[in-house]
């Protein structure tokens, strides 16, 4: 098995561009990275003909979806068998319907009546502002209230509300030690050497940029239908995290239901089992799993929104099944018969 990790959009990671395109749109994202993988194997002609799957997390999952629904529309755009896809935390729909964490941080206790009544306030507000047209508020609003954009020390609504100082999980109040160890090692000029990147650059120095230009165009768009071409055409995995305070579970979950594709009774209907290590019930207990034909849908106990940080055996152990399992699409009579 051979991975290829892309930065993208080009901006992202170390990838770079003139300062004048950046992305803004899941077409241009698409676009772009079939253009590389036409390129990559022009020089590397082994690969043609090869199976492979497309994965991504958090914003990185709505990038996935957009390029499977392009190869699966036309599969002569790149020379390559596309098998199934996985989609982690994922955001695959309306950001308002995903970001609302109220009852969520509620429950949790990370926030009391009072702050209860300021967050939703706070949100009613955002989605005002995008009901208006208005996208480019709602996006500054939004940053204020929960994702901070700009990447300043000026706290978030969340944070001011919680104490939080990052708002990956429920679980934590900083930020994971492993992430920040993971910029001081990718921003130095040894590994920069070993993966033939400028020892002038910084990693994700022109994130703002990127994350402004799809905010401003992409933020508030819903690209439900893309999901259910994808649900309907292929294999996927699709996972969240149970501690995830940026997509809560339980709305990523709500939002999954409302999908219209063809195994959606099926899925429905399904019951959650209980996914132990190794397949093992005498081992930890990893989360919960259903599966309507082709599609695994599973809750990663314990995981955030940096799911693959937090949860990384897991995360791996859920890869692991997916390749090596031979789920079938649902047909239209399986799906009727449910």
């Amino acid at each position: 098995m051979n991975l290829i990790y892309l930065d993208q959009p080009s901006g992202s990671g170390y990838s770079f561009n003139n300062g004048r395109n950046y992305t803004t749109t899941l077409d241009d994202a698409s676009t772009h990275i079939i253009r590389f993988l036409r390129r990559f194997l022009r020089i590397f002609p082994e690969y043609v003909r090869r199976d492979f799957y497309i994965a991504g997390e958090s914003y990185g999952a709505r990038f996935t979806v957009a390029l499977a629904s392009e190869i699966l529309k036309n599969n002569t755009l790149v020379p390559l068998n596309l098998r199934g896809v996985m989609l982690g935390v994922g955001f695959l729909f309306p950001v308002l319907d995903l970001i609302d964490s109220t009852d969520y941080l509620f429950s949790s206790g990370l926030l009391d009546h009072n702050g209860r009544a300021t967050f939703a306030n706070q949100l009613k507000n955002i989605k005002e502002l995008v009901q208006r047209h208005k996208y480019a508020e709602a996006a500054i609003l939004l940053s204020r209230t929960v994702m901070n954009f700009s990447g300043a020390k000026n706290e978030t609504l969340f944070q001011r509300l919680t104490g939080f100082k990052h708002q990956g999980s429920i679980a934590k109040a900083e930020r994971n030690e492993e992430i920040a160890a993971y910029f001081s090692y990718a921003n130095s000029t040894d590994f920069k050497k070993v993966i033939h990147v400028d020892s002038s650059r910084v990693l994700d120095g022109t994130r703002y940029y990127v994350v402004m230009a799809l905010a401003l165009n992409d933020l508030f768009k819903d690209h439900r239908n893309l999901v259910e071409y994808v649900l309907d055409r292929t294999r996927v995995l699709f996972y969240t995290g149970q501690f995830d305070a940026v997509f809560p579970e339980m709305n990523i979950e709500r939002c999954f239901k409302e999908l219209k594709w063809r195994g959606a009774a099926m899925f429905r209907q399904a019951v959650r089992v209980f996914w132990h290590r190794e397949n093992n019930s005498s081992l930890e207990l990893f989360g919960y799993e259903r599966i309507a034909g082709a599609i695994r849908y599973a809750n990663v106990l314990f995981g955030g929104h940096y799911i693959s940080m937090d949860r990384s055996l897991a995360v791996s152990d859920l890869y692991r099944r997916f390749l090596t399992s031979h789920d079938q699409l649902t047909t239209t009579t399986e799906m009727t018969a449910c």
